[in-house]
């Protein structure tokens, strides 16, 4: 299950998209199973499948795992692919709806035929997944609805919205509780407007309850999301 990429189309010229997560690429693995994967070898398929083949190409030399735990970032590494008993713990206990990064050091098989080299050159990679929640939390009326919202909300408040305002990205992280009420709402990178920064929170911190997560068992959950908004200028 990839984690949720929300791009909508507004009729304000100074809003012209929306889309969740930083680069919207990130898979995301339900935090359930990612209770129950033993190491890289085991999680790579699940998530990256088009580097499925990549584990009988290398060799792990050390395997670093990044997650974030009711708000704090802990890290913990492992020779090997295989995850120890803290990572194990950090994979199960990551915050819902949060990335979780993999620094990987490697280093490659020879391949048939191949000189073996005395010392082999050593790579590094970061690879990310999202701990997804069994059922993600939802906006009522769906991605369409919220993008109206916020499109009229800047219609609003802007003193002279159909203007030609020239506004770069921006990047939003909040948390929708067990209650579908948005939390902890922070700007990760400025519009460099803060008229605009401060009627993007606004307008996130009033919306209507959302349908809050829930885990396998039915249990409403809270789930962070993380929201990229272009903000450009122009016509429709």
């Amino acid at each position: 299950m990839k984690n949720r990429i929300l791009t909508l189309l507004l009729s304000v010229p100074v809003l012209a998209g929306l889309s969740q997560n930083t680069d919207g690429n990130t898979p995301g693995v339900q935090k359930e199973i990612l209770a129950k994967v033993s190491g890289m070898q085991e999680l790579i398929p699940l998530a990256y499948r088009y580097l499925n083949n990549w584990n009988q190409t290398i060799i792990y030399e050390n395997v670093e795992v990044v997650a974030k735990q009711n708000g704090e970032i802990i890290s913990s590494g492992n020779k090997g692919s295989q995850f120890n008993k803290q990572q194990k713990a950090l994979l199960a206990n990551a915050d819902v709806g949060s990335e979780i990064t993999f620094n990987i050091r490697f280093r490659h098989i020879p391949l048939a035929g191949e000189k073996s080299q005395e010392a082999p050159e050593t790579h590094t990679i970061d690879l990310k997944i999202a701990a997804a929640p069994a059922y993600e939390a939802e906006y009522p009326g769906g991605y369409e609805k919220l993008a109206a919202y916020i499109n009229d909300r800047l219609k609003e408040k802007l003193a002279n919205p159909w203007s030609q305002v020239k506004m770069p990205e921006a990047r939003l992280l909040f948390i929708i509780d067990e209650n579908g009420k948005a939390t902890n709402i922070v700007i990760t990178k400025s519009s460099s407007n803060p008229t605009i920064d401060k009627l993007l929170i606004d307008a996130i911190n009033n919306m209507e309850k959302w349908q809050p997560a829930q885990n396998s068992r039915g249990e409403k959950v809270k789930e962070e999301i993380r929201v990229n908004l272009p903000l450009n200028t122009g016509g429709c």
